[in-house]
């Protein structure tokens, strides 16, 4: 019965897989949080969740769920910067938010490569971002 679970459990993930593939595809909404309202919160929640994702060194299937949910606060925190920063950070956090995305929609997909890639040119960029650490 296990093994009859876990196999309905892998077809439903790889159909869900392979139906997303080369469409415009969107994140799906698991989680709703509020909004930031302030860069000291903004910058709390970005310094925290950054250093979640950046002492991540197994990309299996539990771990790309949890880096999953880790970028809703994440993308809550890099929208914040995008709407308040100017300039050269303003388009350094549409860059970032923009691979926090990509993050968030490959680990949803159990896409551990891909998750990966995106996840190292975010932690390139996050020093880069004016904040007062």
């Amino acid at each position: 019965m296990k093994k009859l679970n876990l196999v309905i459990i892998l077809f439903s993930i790889a159909s869900v897989s392979l139906a997303a593939k080369g469409t415009a595809e969107k994140p799906v909404q698991h989680l709703k949080l509020a909004e930031l309202t302030s860069f000291n919160d903004a910058e709390k929640v970005f310094l925290e969740k950054t250093a979640e994702l950046k002492s991540i060194k197994n990309f299996d299937a539990p771990t790309l769920q949890k880096i999953h949910i880790t970028t809703y606060s994440l993308e809550k925190s890099m929208a914040f910067f995008v709407k308040n920063l100017t300039g050269k950070y303003k388009t350094l956090a549409e860059t970032m938010a923009a691979e926090v995305e990509h993050i968030h929609i490959n680990s949803e997909n159990n896409r551990s490569e891909a998750t990966q890639a995106h996840l190292k040119k975010y932690l390139r960029l996050a020093p880069s971002l004016p904040l007062t650490r």
